[in-house]
């Protein structure tokens, strides 16, 4: 989820705009899946944040080319490491998470 709160589309100082920074600063690649908020608005919350941080225009084309919008939440857990849950949208509750988890990339440590 990318919105601050469930049931909203209202992602102004939404945690998900600091974690996917930092995610992406590390060399992450993110997969990001929210029912009401568009890939337009996640770009623009991005921007604002890189804006103020004075982030190279370079930069900014590395990190969107590491970052993947999608319309549903199987093809954004496709083939991940790792889920975060930044919003507690209710429709997550009834996922089946014992199965989401069974195909998610095991990494030994």
């Amino acid at each position: 989820g990318w919105a601050f709160k469930k049931d909203t589309n209202d992602s102004r100082e939404s945690s998900s705009i600091y974690v996917t920074h930092h995610l992406l600063e590390e060399g992450g690649k993110i997969h990001i899946y929210d029912p009401m908020v568009k890939k337009d608005q996640i770009i623009n919350d991005l921007s604002y944040l890189w804006n103020s941080l004075e982030i190279s225009d370079k930069q900014k084309e590395k990190y969107l080319n590491n970052i993947h919008y999608h319309e549903n939440h199987l093809t954004a857990l496709n083939k991940s490491y790792a889920v975060a849950i930044l919003t507690e949208w209710d429709e997550f509750l009834t996922y089946d998470w014992d199965e989401i988890n069974s195909t998610l990339i095991k990494v030994m440590l």
